[in-house]
């Protein structure tokens, strides 16, 4: 049941109890107005035949008045039977009467209230119409939302797969791109390769054409340089003599501490360093203590002794020679073979001994086929390769220095025979580093260039290598050759 069907409910009740208290109340009234009615209908009539003629009438008048009195008692009585009569017979007399006015009553009130609810109903259906409507509004627009959003997403999917068309042909670009840089990349590997061979071509045939000159004399020294005959060291290694440990420990610490002086080195530090070589050099005859010397791993300034000998010879000032020249000396001792003529010393594997150097770019170009030459320094070997290999290991990258093998050939008819074997070197037996088998070379022994091969790419996986023959005694050969600026 709706709200407003119980809102009527109690208002039907309440018409229905109005209809009963009327029919009540007009059936008494109804009854009165006919009894009065009635009772003033008989007065008249009575009135009318009891009144006097007053040409005719015989009767006195207190018989009229007696007559009259009676009459309106009977009538009376006759009005208030019939009224009893019409109660008793309730639907006979009051109901053809009653009746109409209660039906009219009754439509009437149905009338309103049908009325009223028929106001309320077209109310609330003139609502629910106008409700529809603006739901109907709402309903269009909400299918021309949907039309639209339908609309924007077949746009969407649209746009989409135009996105996922652009995005193939890019990623095939992209395919087509990195194959090319690949193809670019192996190309310019390729150039730089060749450029770097290009380089090393033309910087060969720079130094190649510097020492056309040269060729022509590949041996000899040009008017000018620097020759074992014309250094301060020879004049002076000839008037030198190195017959007494006080001798050589003097000439050292005279020669520390004026490289320590030309290198600004302390002092302090410059006297320690003498102290703890002369502490490890106390024992041994002359030769094995100058061994020690060369073969110690003390340093100064992070400079071995070896290393600090070596740059006063190349150097070869004059200061510093009669200092170098008495510690040479002793240390070739027992480097010299004519010394020893019944040296028994191991003779090196397969007449071969290693050196491994980094040099200057620049002096590449002076190891020519077939050139003579003079070191000026002592010249460290090994028998063993790998040895030699580790000196130029992780010294040259990222510098203009270059990895070089140096192999040297010493006769092989030495190891039988001494008058054969190298007179200018010698393996050290009083070395502190027994392991690194070192075969030293004497200052300024002679070298012959036999055979050079360059690497394209220079790095201590692929060094320089350059064959050298070396003499069998260097005071047979000529002291005006070309001194190798470095080895």
């Amino acid at each position: 049941m709706s709200s407003n069907s119980r809102a009527l409910k109690p208002l039907s009740l309440v018409f229905l109890i109005l209809m009963l208290k009327l029919v009540t109340v007009s059936s008494t009234s109804t009854a009165l107005i006919l009894c009065h009615h009635s009772f003033y209908s008989e007065h008249a009539n009575i009135s009318k035949s009891v009144l006097p003629v007053n040409d005719s009438s015989t009767e006195t008048a207190g018989e009229e008045e007696s007559r009259n009195f009676e009459l309106a008692q009977d009538k009376a009585t006759n009005g208030v039977l019939e009224r009893e009569q019409l109660e008793e017979t309730d639907i006979d007399t009051r109901g053809p009467a009653v009746l109409p006015s209660l039906i009219a009553i009754v439509a009437y009130l149905v009338f309103l209230y049908e009325e009223t609810k028929t106001k309320n109903l077209e109310e609330k259906l003139e609502d629910l119409t106008t409700k529809i409507h603006s739901l109907e509004s709402e309903t269009d627009n909400y299918k021309l939302t949907i039309i639209n959003l339908k609309k924007s997403v077949n746009d969407c999917k649209e746009e989409n797969n135009a996105l996922q068309n652009k995005n193939c042909q890019l990623q095939e670009a992209k395919n087509e791109l990195e194959a090319q840089q690949e193809i670019l990349k192996t190309q310019q590997e390729t150039i730089e390769k060749l450029t770097k061979d290009l380089d090393g071509l033309e910087g060969k045939n720079k130094l190649l054409e510097k020492e056309n000159e040269k060729l022509k004399y590949p041996s000899e020294a040009l008017k000018g340089e620097k020759t074992l005959k014309s250094s301060k060291f020879n004049k002076i290694y000839s008037q030198t003599a190195a017959e007494f440990g006080v001798e050589l420990f003097y000439s050292v610490l005279k020669f520390i501490t004026l490289f320590a002086k030309k290198n600004r080195i302390c002092p302090r530090e410059a006297e320690t360093f003498y102290k703890k070589l002369e502490k490890e050099a106390d024992k041994g005859d002359l030769g094995e203590r100058a061994q020690k010397l060369w073969t110690t791993d003390l340093t100064l300034e992070g400079r071995w002794f070896c290393s600090m000998l070596n740059e006063a010879i190349r150097k070869d000032e004059v200061d510093m020679m009669p200092y170098v020249a008495v510690i040479v000396r002793a240390i070739n001792m027992n480097c010299i073979a004519r010394n020893h003529p019944n040296l028994k010393h191991p003779f090196p594997p397969n007449s071969t001994v290693y050196r491994g150097a980094v040099i200057p770019e620049e002096y590449l170009s002076f190891f020519i086929p077939g050139r003579c030459f003079r070191a000026p320094m002592f010249l460290a070997t090994s028998f063993s390769e790998k040895v030699a290999e580790k000196f130029y290991e992780g010294h040259c990258n990222g510098t203009n220095k270059l990895a070089v093998k140096f192999i040297v050939h010493v006769d092989p008819a030495g190891e039988f025979d001494n008058t054969k074997r190298c007179q200018n070197a010698n393996l050290l037996t009083n070395s502190k580093f027994q392991g690194e088998k070192e075969y030293l070379f004497v200052p300024y022994s002679v070298f012959t260039v036999r055979l050079v091969k360059l690497s394209p790419n220079n790095s201590d996986q692929h060094p320089h290598i350059i064959h050298l023959e070396a003499a069998v005694d260097n005071s047979r050969e000529s002291h005006t050759l070309s001194l190798a600026p470095w080895i």
